[in-house]
């Protein structure tokens, strides 16, 4: 017999089939940019005062932060 856990992990991964970019609010994007480079090891191909483009190394875009109008 199978958990309903175990279930839904099998729904979702057949409506999932992958992603291929996340979009992120966030507060400060000075202090996610150190978090995302330096822990996560992403790059940086894009930035201005609110908004930046994260990459692998040598990878497409996967993450782009945005802190316009968060407080």
């Amino acid at each position: 017999m199978t958990s309903v856990d175990e279930r839904a992990s099998r729904v979702v991964s057949r409506l999932i089939h992958h992603v291929e970019r996340v979009d992120l609010r966030v507060r400060d994007i000075d202090r996610s940019l150190g978090f995302y480079g330096d822990v996560v090891g992403l790059k940086v191909t894009e930035r201005d005062e609110n908004t930046a483009s994260l990459r692998s190394s040598g990878g497409p875009v996967l993450f782009g932060l945005d802190s316009s109008g968060v407080t």
